[in-house]
């Protein structure tokens, strides 16, 4: 299931997913205030190290990620690293951060995520 019933794994999941939640919410954030006529260079550098702390995290825990059941907590950090790849195309986050873009790439492998790949109209 997406929510495990057993309370330690459940407590990580949600853990996760509130990570990956909050990662997306303030990359979100990041990029309105860069295409703010006149972006605030306080909320730029907010917002970016809050980015790097996140990476930092999940390079850490990318192991442990890789190794547990498929739950909520991949998909909120799979789909959190997936904006990035999509909205900050040119910024590497990979190199810096092996482990965690090899799981990435294998979520991004699976084929419910494949089917849901976004695609920019705009």
């Amino acid at each position: 299931t997406m929510f495990p019933a057993d309370g330690a794994a459940r407590f990580v999941a949600l853990r996760r997913q509130a990570l990956g939640d909050g990662a997306l919410d303030f990359l979100l954030l990041l990029r309105n205030e860069r295409e703010r006529p006149q972006p605030s260079p306080v909320h730029v550098a907010a917002y970016s190290t809050k980015k790097q702390s996140v990476l930092k995290s999940l390079e850490q825990e990318a192991d442990s990620l890789a190794a547990t059941p498929f739950n909520i907590g991949h998909v909120a950090i799979g789909t959190a690293l997936s904006y990035l790849d999509f909205r900050y195309a040119d910024e590497d986050w990979r190199t810096p951060h092996p482990r965690i873009a090899r799981w990435h790439r294998d979520f991004c492998a699976r084929p419910s995520v494949r089917a849901t790949e976004p695609i920019d109209d705009s």
